[in-house]
């Protein structure tokens, strides 16, 4: 039995996975650590105790680090989750923004086509201005705030860069944090709904929001498969971000009349959002075995994470 685990922990793909901490990453570890050999990087603790994750902690300014961390690991893929993602931030402050979804992937990118390592980037729908009907991987990609230029930007150096590369625009990621903590709006309006309080919502924006369950399990399938160029990741319903919330609150238990309608665009210091970003999901459909669920099915995959009590 021993000689047998043994083989499996040298049989395992070595998987790095950045921003460890974050919403994305945590579903990406959770359900990575049965098959691989996660390796997770985050300037913090720990936040998820398995014997197939082993935790990193590095700044994004730790060059020396991330090389040597790359040398001694020799990793077979990297999934890089980690950015500055508060879009009105990045806005306010470019030069961490660029620093942190610029800079740092193109060290990555150095390091993945240095020692010849699969890169999974994780971009945005952001990328997108938002006027046109129906995106597809092949749609023009033209950014309305800063958040959406660096992350372009961190594409283009991605797919010039590393030989085997895929980049994932991800849509509206939905969901409650699988571990640790991470930026999950559902999970803050969920603590307000359980103090009786009603959330504001826009009613003028479009997505195709993708489940962070699915979204983790596309991104390891991603990582172990020669798909390259770009993907696109999102769920099958489209629909208002007011009417997407309003059936989370339903198929969660909630009042949907707890949601009400709320316009942002005077709120001082807010960038610019595209309004409409809704994904044509043949292609994913297509190329991926993971499955890219309805809106039902997504509320049923994401509830067993929901907080208690």
């Amino acid at each position: 039995m021993r000689d047998r685990n043994r083989g499996e922990a040298l049989s395992r793909k070595k998987i790095l996975v950045t921003g460890a901490s974050g919403f994305v990453a945590g579903s990406v570890l959770y359900f990575g650590a049965e098959e691989y050999e996660i390796h997770a990087i985050s300037r913090g603790r720990s936040l998820y105790e398995h014997e197939n994750v082993h935790w990193h902690t590095l700044g994004i300014e730790d060059h020396v680090g991330l090389s040597v961390l790359f040398e001694g690991l020799r990793p077979d893929a990297i999934i890089h989750t980690a950015a500055f993602a508060d879009i009105d931030y990045c806005e306010q402050n470019r030069s961490i923004a660029n620093a942190v979804n610029v800079d740092y992937t193109e060290r990555l990118a150095e390091l993945a086509r240095q020692h010849q390592v699969r890169m999974v980037y994780v971009s945005t729908d952001n990328v997108f201005d938002g006027f046109c009907e129906l995106y597809t991987e092949s749609s023009s990609a033209e950014p309305i705030n800063y958040y959406g230029h660096t992350k372009l930007e961190a594409e283009k150096i991605v797919l010039n860069t590393v030989p085997d590369s895929i980049v994932c625009r991800l849509a509206l990621v939905m969901g409650f944090p699988v571990i640790g903590g991470g930026n999950s709006f559902l999970a803050r309006i969920v603590a307000k709904w359980d103090d009786g309080e009603s959330v504001g919502v826009p009613d003028n924006e479009m997505r195709s929001p993708i489940d962070v369950v699915t979204a983790g399990r596309a991104l390891l399938e991603l990582a172990t498969t020669e798909t390259r160029g770009v993907i696109l990741l999102g769920g099958l319903d489209r629909l208002r971000r007011f009417d997407l919330v309003r059936r989370l609150a339903e198929g969660l238990g909630y009042d949907p009349g707890l949601v009400h309608v709320f316009d942002p665009i005077n709120l001082d210091g807010r960038a610019d959002r595209p309004e409409s970003v809704l994904f044509d999901m043949s292609y994913a459909q297509n190329v991926l075995e993971t499955r890219i669920v309805s809106l039902d099915d997504a509320i049923a995959q994401i509830e067993p994470f929901k907080p208690r009590g």
